[in-house]
């Protein structure tokens, strides 16, 4: 629909489809869920995307002595590499 172009170069005509990037909207997926904003460069960042196969995690309590288990259920990229990831913790995502 609004992503398909017809392109005419002399007497052969295309129809060109371009899948643009996400506007920019993020929706809540899970009512447990909740919304972090961090640098790729930060401590969050290591925290949240674990290179040596560790589970995701947040801090939080008193001086962040206490370590959340987390999934990430989406990511948009913003700005200056800027994330905001919608995140759930492990323990909201298992029914009772």
């Amino acid at each position: 629909m609004l992503n398909t172009t017809n392109i005419k170069m002399g007497s052969h005509t295309s129809n060109m489809t371009f899948n643009a990037t996400s506007n920019g909207m993020m929706q809540r997926s899970n009512p447990k869920s909740f919304f972090i904003r961090f640098h790729k460069d930060s401590k969050m960042a290591e925290y949240i995307f674990p290179t040596d196969g560790a589970t995701p995690y947040v801090k939080r309590g008193y001086n962040g002595v206490d370590k959340i288990k987390i999934s990430v259920l989406q990511i948009l990229v913003f700005g200056k590499d800027e994330f905001l990831c919608e995140v759930v913790e492990h323990k909201d995502l298992v029914d009772d």
